[in-house]
This record gives C-alpha cells, structure tokens and sequence, in this order.
C-alpha cells in the first residue's frame, strides 16, 4: 500500500473506528475498491464507537460491484434485457456464440441448449452464473443448469415462468450480499420463486454484511408454499404410459403417498420354469425385455447392456428393479442395477430369498 493511501486509511478510521478484521478486508482488496470505499462511505449517524460490520458490508458491495463492471467490460456482448416478446424467440447464433465464448462447453451442451424451449434458453443465457469465472470447460454445469430450468416449468405459461433480470438480480445481491451457496440455490428455483424473492425479501436489518442464511431460509418457504402450484399442469411423459403403468391423475410424482414394497417373490433358480411376475414373464425372452423397456424408457447404450447380461441377471432387474420416483429416462438406473446384480452373482450367487429392492 502507498504511503497517501495508507495515510488515507488512517484517517478514515480515526473518523470510523472499526477492528482488524475490517481493516484486513479493506487492504485486501483491490486498489480500486480501497479507493470507492474511503470515497463513498457514508453512515447514517456519525460518532459511533464500532462501524466494523458496516464497513465490511459496504467493502464487501464494491467489492462485487467492481467484479461486475470488469466481467461487463470483458463481455458486454453477452448481457442484455430480454423483453417480454423475446421469451418466445430462441437465442440467434451470434448470443449463443458469446455466451459460449464467455463458458465454453462441448457439443452435447450445445445441442441440449439448442433443442430446449426458447424461454428455458433465454432463462439459461439470463442467469447462468458458474462459482467460478474463466474455467476451460463448463458442459457439464451448463447441461445440469439448464436441465433445472426445464424442470423448473412444468407448464409453458410464459406470464408466470419469467424470472428477474440480470440487473435486478445484480442490484438485489449488490444491497443484500450472500455468498455462493445461496446463489445457487436461488439459481436452481423455479423463476417465479427468484421473482417473489426479489420482491419480498424484507430483513429486519438493511446494511449487514451478510444475508445467506435469511436469504436461503425465505427462499425454501417460498418453495415450499409454491410446492402445490407447480404440480397443476404436470404431465407425465408418453413414453410412461406403457400397459401395465398407471400414471398419478391429479399430484406429480413428488407428492405420490409411500406405497410399501411387495412381499418378496418365491425362491427361484436359475433354468427354472417361466411364470409371471408383475406383469413381465420370468423368461428374459426379447418381448419381455422390449416391455419392461416400455414401462421403464432408456436409451439404447442401456438396453444393449440389459440384453447383454446373462439370463438370471436380466430376470433379477426385470423382477426387482423398482425406482422410488417417475423419471422419464431411466438409463442409469438400469445400468447400476443390472451391475450390482451381476456383481453379487459374481460374489457368491443371487441371493434368491431376499425381499424386493427398491433402487
């Protein structure tokens, strides 16, 4: 620190006495931030005996203001104000390139931003926001990001899904700071939530250096009153609607009662006769792979393993794979049972008196 600004420090807290904690934050940020802090300080009473949380607060504020211009004046092709009418027009080339420019990611993001909705990829290029800034790959982010942005709107009610823009997040997080955490959760809400955050967040105190805990207790029981509203207009996927599936009428799967498992199937061994079980012959003939495929959909790298297996493996997932929630790809799933019953075949031999699992 130069010798004017650490007298300039000096003198501002002999006026706004503050600890050493305040005082190591200030001089551990950057020249500029030191500067607007011993510029625009400005209490409401003067005369107090501590302003450390205030300072820190204030310091902490610039701090983030000044990141923000930096990160504008670096890519100022990327931010922009959507109105209302550009929810239902997909990104132009020219927006996408620069939000990749900004967060580069591979083709399959590419191609999963691409063929989402126009208000999810808006809502994408709108408020993606990654912990950290100038990492070389973000696919994978990008991909998880916008897959909760479609889940986010189970309707396409465009009047009710627009969430805050940039600047009115920016400016919300500018007056009351939270740290990551609470970024991403606010993030990963659905855009009305952030929406009546932003607008009916009133904490007791203005001016405190940190909001994260409050911020994230009100943002869950917004969550959780809008819980019920968010299930109207859900839909189970097509592919679900497979014989012997009953999709739920009314509740999305979320609020579906706790049903318990079946009593465990019968003692079998391997080469034994088919009967049926649940719907599906015990048999791992192609017709009762292709059905179980129908009630549980996946992809075909996932029913090349299934029918890959060994017949005692195939008819161990066909009979006990049982998913707690409605999923319309269940490809994973499929894949990590079919390993864990082959693995304790391997171990040992399929236990055949064990109860149903549920996986």
């Amino acid at each position: 620190m130069d010798e004017a600004l650490a007298s300039d420090l000096h003198h501002f807290r002999s006026r706004y006495p503050f600890d050493d904690d305040a005082y190591n934050y200030i001089v551990n940020s950057s020249i500029e931030v030191q500067h607007e802090v011993l510029r625009d300080f400005k209490p409401r009473q003067e005369g107090e005996e501590d302003y450390s949380a205030l300072i820190m607060g204030f310091t902490k504020k610039r701090r983030q203001s000044v990141k923000e211009r930096q990160l504008n004046s670096f890519s100022g092709a990327y931010f922009y104000e959507p109105s209302f009418n550009e929810q239902d027009v997909s990104l132009t080339e020219a927006e996408l390139q620069a939000f990749r420019d900004r967060y580069p990611f591979d083709e399959d993001a590419h191609r999963y931003i691409v063929s989402s909705p126009p208000h999810v990829q808006r809502e994408i290029l709108r408020t993606f926001k990654p912990p950290r800034e100038g990492e070389e790959d973000y696919s994978a982010l990008v991909i998880s990001f916008a897959k909760r942005c479609r889940n986010a709107v189970p309707s396409l009610d465009l009047s009710t899904s627009r969430g805050p823009s940039g600047r009115e997040y920016e400016a919300f997080r500018d007056r009351y700071p939270f740290d990551d955490d609470t970024h991403n959760y606010l993030q990963s809400s659905p855009p009305e939530v952030r929406r009546q955050v932003l607008q009916s967040f009133k904490p007791p105190r203005e001016g405190e250096a940190d909001y994260s805990a409050l911020l994230i207790s009100f943002c869950k029981k917004i969550r959780d009153q809008r819980l019920p509203q968010l299930g109207r207009g859900f839909q189970v996927p097509r592919s679900l609607s497979a014989p012997g599936y009953q999709p739920p009428r009314q509740q999305p799967p979320w609020h579906q009662p706790h049903q318990p498992p079946p009593p465990p199937p019968p003692p079998r061994f391997r080469g034994a006769r088919a009967s049926h079980v649940d719907g599906f012959q015990r048999s791992s003939d192609e017709s009762a792979l292709r059905m179980f495929r129908q009630r549980y959909p996946m992809d075909d790298r996932a029913f090349d393993f299934l029918k890959s297996a060994q017949p005692w493996v195939q008819q161990e997932v066909l009979e006990n794979f049982a998913p707690q929630r409605l999923d319309s790809d269940y490809s994973a799933l499929v894949i990590a049972f079919a390993k864990k019953c082959r693995e304790r075949d391997q171990a040992g031999g399929l236990d055949t008196k064990r109860p149903r699992l549920a996986y």
